[in-house]
């Protein structure tokens, strides 16, 4: 089974550390002003006041405000989703390789995605080629069909609690390699990983999110 054979793996891997510079402060939200009531005489009600803009920041928008009566100020717009940056990863190598099918790991190391614990970044693919492929759509809309499958295990180790599968929903990869230096290199484009229930093959309904927007040079590169 894919999972049992990932999970094995990714809680054995060890590997070259490679820092990467962080990225995240495009990944939060922020939330909007209030809208304001106009004032009235003292026998009459204000102006209604003005709808509250929409929230900007996370990876999605938040929801316009609302507007005023004629005594009160409209209501602010909500803050978009907050999702969890990956700042940067140590240990990028194919940990695993048999005909077409690679796997290629690395380790996060900041931030702690679950609390404290060892968490993967993962890539499995199956349809070994070079390119860019979208992520959460098509033959990559789940775990079952994937030919580039790419995760997020938070918690690796048998012995810690409140680990979380993640797997991506959107973005893209561009994957190229470089037989010189024996390195793959995957440019993660915008990825966004959900929470994800192996055994249902679905993502978790209101799950935690993470995001990546960054080149990973993977070590080992053996074909």
């Amino acid at each position: 089974m894919r999972y049992s054979v990932l999970v094995a793996v990714a809680a054995a891997t060890l590997g070259l550390a490679v820092g990467l510079a962080a990225c995240g402060s495009d990944d939060e939200g922020d939330n909007t002003p209030e809208g304001s009531g106009g004032g009235g005489a003292s026998d009459a009600g204000g102006q209604g006041g003005t709808a509250g803009e929409d929230g900007t920041g996370g990876e999605d928008l938040g929801e316009a405000g609302t507007g005023g009566t004629d005594d009160t100020g409209g209501s602010g717009g909500s803050a978009g989703e907050q999702c969890t940056a990956i700042e940067s990863l140590s240990g990028a190598e194919v940990s695993e390789l048999a005909d077409e099918r690679a796997i290629l790991e690395a380790e996060i190391v900041k931030p702690e995605i679950d609390g404290v614990g060892r968490d993967l970044l993962g890539v499995e693919v199956y349809s070994w080629e070079t390119g860019t492929f979208a992520l959460g759509t098509g033959i990559n809309h789940n775990f079952a069909d994937c030919e580039q499958c790419v995760f997020v295990w938070s918690n690796v180790e048998s012995t810690q609690a409140g680990g979380k599968d993640y797997f991506a929903a959107d973005g893209s990869i561009n994957l190229s390699t470089d037989d010189e230096w024996e390195t793959v290199t995957i440019k993660f484009n915008n990825v966004t990983f959900r929470e994800f229930d192996y055994d249902t093959d679905s993502f978790v309904t209101d799950g935690s999110c993470i995001t990546l927007n960054k080149e990973v040079v993977f070590d080992s590169y053996p074909f």
